[in-house]
């Protein structure tokens, strides 16, 4: 059986589980991808490859982990965004959209091993918990918006993947900076946040003013 790490299973402080796991998180950053070996990485915390392979069959289960791990900080940021913005959902949704880009924005490596490709082949029931968690805060924010009347209540799965949607893609095209305004942007916090907020508030005025009509065909 596979094993992985979820939020009620954390490796013990210190241990060799969670050694690996911290080295791979700060390898992943400082080399800007997933290029490492378990030998190596085992040798890195001062460890066998065979105790390595004593807490994870494989590296995928070890990314999971890391991963994994990812899903619960965006789910801390994003909630504890939202819990600032008072009661009303729609800054609700914006204070955690901006959470949310954020995050990505200061962990691209991570960002990118959460939510590419590298891990959709094989799963476990762990990490997928801990993706719903990444996913829990949005969905909860959306369903307040339907109860305030902003969305129509059959539509909070579909506005919620739409807002995730534009987030997504707005978090991904600062990493990559592949528009050239963002080349110009400053390194500033407060100037990298302004830009996030007015992408977002975008985002939530089409919710508030417009309320898209789905056809009955999607």
């Amino acid at each position: 059986m596979s094993r992985s790490i979820d939020e009620n299973s954390v490796p013990e402080r210190g241990s060799l589980a969670e050694r690996l796991i911290i080295a791979a998180e700060k390898l992943i950053e400082c080399q800007g991808d997933f290029e490492f070996s378990m030998r190596g990485l085992a040798a890195h915390v001062g460890a066998s490859p065979m105790a390595a392979y004593c807490h994870f069959d494989n590296k995928i289960n070890l990314l999971q982990a890391v991963a994994g791990r990812g899903f619960y900080r965006l789910q801390q940021a994003t909630q504890t965004a939202v819990r600032s913005a008072g009661d009303d959902p729609l800054q609700q949704l914006e204070n955690g959209g901006v959470a949310y880009v954020q995050f990505g924005y200061a962990n691209p490596a991570l960002y990118r091993l959460m939510f590419g490709p590298t891990l959709v082949a094989e799963t476990t029931a762990c990490f997928e918990k801990a993706r719903h968690a990444g996913w829990s805060v949005l969905a909860d924010t959306m369903q307040r918006c339907a109860e305030r009347g902003y969305i129509e209540p059959e539509s909070v799965e579909r506005q919620a993947v739409y807002a995730w949607s534009m987030s997504h893609g707005l978090t991904m095209l600062m990493i990559d900076r592949s528009v050239h305004m963002f080349h110009d942007l400053g390194h500033k916090p407060c100037d990298i946040e302004q830009f996030i907020r007015c992408g977002i508030q975008q985002m939530c005025a089409s919710i508030r003013y417009l309320k898209l009509e789905t056809p009955d065909s999607c």
